[in-house]
Formats: C-alpha cells, sequence, structure tokens
C-alpha cells in the first residue's frame, strides 16, 4: 500500500527497528491475529485502533495506532496480521472512558510491508 506522498520522514526511521521519539516514527510489527481494540471518546465517540509491538531485546513493547484521517483509518483496517508498519505520529498517553491507560501513537502517514518483505524483527 505505497501512495505518492512525500516519504522524507522515512529517513529517519530507526535502523534497528523499535520507536524512535517526537515526532514519533517508527517501525513495528502487527502479531498474527492482529489485535483491535475501541477507545471510548467523550461524547460517545469511538475509535478503533490497532495493537502493534516492536522489540527491545528479549522484550515486545506493545502500542496502539489510532488514525488521524479516513486514508490511515482504511490502511489500518485493512491489516490482517502479520505485517510491518512503517510510522509518523504523535505519541500519546490516551486514558479511556472506561479508565484504561493507552500508550497510543495518531498515524499522520505510514507505510505497509508484507509479512513476506520484512523478516524477523527481533535483535540482529
Amino acid at each position: 500500500m505505497v501512495t505518492t506522498n512525500n516519504r522524507s520522514w522515512k529517513a529517519l526511521l530507526p535502523r534497528n527497528g523499535g520507536i524512535g521519539v517526537c515526532p514519533q516514527i517508527g517501525r513495528v510489527k502487527i502479531p498474527p491475529v492482529c489485535p483491535r481494540s475501541t477507545l471510548n471518546l467523550t461524547g460517545g465517540r469511538r475509535i478503533k485502533t490497532v495493537r502493534a509491538c516492536w522489540f527491545e531485546g528479549d522484550e515486545a513493547r506493545f502500542v496502539s495506532l489510532m488514525p488521524s484521517t479516513g486514508r490511515i483509518r482504511k490502511e489500518l483496517e485493512s491489516l490482517r496480521g502479520g505485517e510491518t508498519v512503517e510510522f509518523i505520529g504523535r505519541p500519546c498517553e490516551w486514558h479511556d472512558m472506561s479508565g484504561q491507560n493507552y500508550y497510543i501513537v495518531i498515524v499522520t502517514d505510514m507505510d505497509v510491508i508484507g509479512p513476506e518483505s520484512f523478516g524477523n524483527m527481533s535483535k540482529d
């Protein structure tokens, strides 16, 4: 799902996978089951997110990817699991109406790399 948008932000991607700094730039793996969650916003609005992970040593860290636009929402909805997502966005901690806390990234642009294209993201 490569688009024709300016991709200059990709030069800032961390070389060893993982997540960069603000603006949040990173490369994460979508687990095979492609877990999704719904955040409940004030006013009754609900936003669907996709859970993703990256590896730090022997540990997996998780983040929820939240769309910022309709195009990004469609790309996130099309994920089936096993893909790698390279993204840029705004990181934040989200406090759901139900009392749950989430580490999320509001994704402003992304690329999806198929499961066979990237290989293992764990440590070299």
